[in-house]
């Protein structure tokens, strides 16, 4: 191979898609930045596991070369000594461009070993189709995400609802090693209209998950060159033969101010086919619900009863006085709404900062039946026959 001509200087642009070799393994690399001011991330093409690369003290590197730091995980040994420490190890990139800056060498040092790096730059594929990909980033671009966002595998077994004796199965993305993210749902052992419409909505849920979990991961590439975290589950409340509610919460930190965190519930009248609101079904000194502004930005409010409003803070499990003043001061956003068989749950949406004080609140029928509207009676006392309950008073 001819000798390449490398450029010097600290502003050398060292941003871009990179692919190539460490050693004999074939590697895709980005880069982000210019000058000693870089950090990037890469992947084993044969693993597609992200590795972070943070540049290394600025003090010590040659301003002629790139040098990066690499944490290596250490591993459990296997042996006798199992207590013995396992410390990770700092790996050390140098790297140094050609003049046209289309070729990046140098090598890959460990303690037990140094690998030659050999790479060329590859091209960048923008959303418009055009190879100016400036302003999306390197490493948030198709050119380097592509090959890792293959379609996970859906994954499941059959379970059981304790104490409702229902059986249902649950799914699960199965990305290998590529991602962390825990993305769950589940599916009815039905072969009837209702249980396909409902199972091809949860199909399609996960699909739309796993979109999320792809984009997420490419914001947080783009910003620290690191990995995303994203978690959504969907479980099963109860399930009978024509209702059902589940249980939908999660996770994620995307590179915002801070991680975020979700609970809610979906009542599904599987006879239709869609998900009902349970605030509906209140009347006028339960709860009215209104939709407010225009076209695509509008949105539904619920103004909860005094009545109800004062058995729910009567009701409130906590005793420690912060939460329980964040229930009584109004400070709660909005309350969702489920029905169980024994009764109405109702859980508090908190702002971020009181995230800690959720926790749920079931009124039993008795007290809740004189809230509702006659559409309101008329699912409960069809959700308490599924399961043997006689109609509610």
């Amino acid at each position: 191979m001819a000798a390449q001509s490398y450029a010097a200087g600290p502003q050398l642009t060292w941003s871009g898609v990179w692919q190539g070799t460490v050693g004999k393994a074939e590697v895709r690399l980005c880069l982000q930045g210019a000058g000693n001011d870089v950090n990037g991330t890469y992947y084993y093409t044969r693993y597609l596991r992200l590795i972070p690369l943070t540049v290394a003290d600025k003090r010590k590197t040659d301003s002629r070369a790139l040098v990066l730091n690499e944490t290596m995980m250490g591993r459990s040994k296997v042996g006798s000594d199992k207590k013995a420490a396992v410390r990770d190890e700092t790996v050390v990139w140098t790297l140094r461009a050609s003049g046209d800056r289309q070729v990046l060498e140098g090598n890959w040092r460990s303690s037990l070993k140094e690998l030659p790096v050999q790479l060329t730059r590859a091209p960048e594929i923008a959303p418009n189709g055009t190879t100016d990909d400036e302003t999306q980033g390197a490493c948030e671009g198709d050119s380097f995400n592509l090959p890792r966002e293959q379609p996970a595998r859906v994954g499941g077994a059959d379970a059981k609802l304790k104490g409702l004796g229902t059986s249902y199965r649950a799914t699960a993305l199965d990305f290998g090693n590529r991602f962390d993210s825990e993305i769950r749902s589940f599916e009815l052992l039905r072969d009837d209209d209702h249980a396909r419409k409902f199972n091809a909505a949860q199909r399609k849920a996960l699909t739309d998950e796993q979109s999320a979990v792809f984009e997420c991961t490419r914001n947080v590439i783009g910003r620290y060159g690191q990995q995303g975290d994203y978690n959504a589950v969907v479980e099963p409340v109860f399930i009978g033969q024509h209702w059902l509610v589940a249980r939908n919460y999660g996770s994620n930190d995307c590179g915002g101010a801070h991680p975020n965190a979700y609970m809610s519930y979906q009542t599904w009248n599987l006879d239709d086919g869609r998900t009902v609101d349970a605030w509906t079904w209140f009347n006028s000194r339960g709860a009215v619900v209104k939709m407010e502004g225009q076209g695509e930005s509008r949105y539904r409010t619920v103004e909860i009863g005094n009545v109800l409003k004062t058995a729910l803070v009567k009701a409130w499990p906590r005793d420690d006085a912060d939460c329980k003043g964040i229930v009584e001061d109004g400070t709660v956003f909005s309350w969702v709404a489920y029905p169980q068989v024994r009764g109405m749950t109702f859980m508090p949406e908190l702002p971020h900062v009181a995230y800690a004080c959720t926790e749920e609140v079931t009124l039993p029928w008795v007290k809740v039946l004189p809230l509702l509207n006659a559409s309101g009676r008329k699912a409960v006392d069809a959700i308490r026959l599924e399961f043997g309950q006689p109609p509610a008073r």
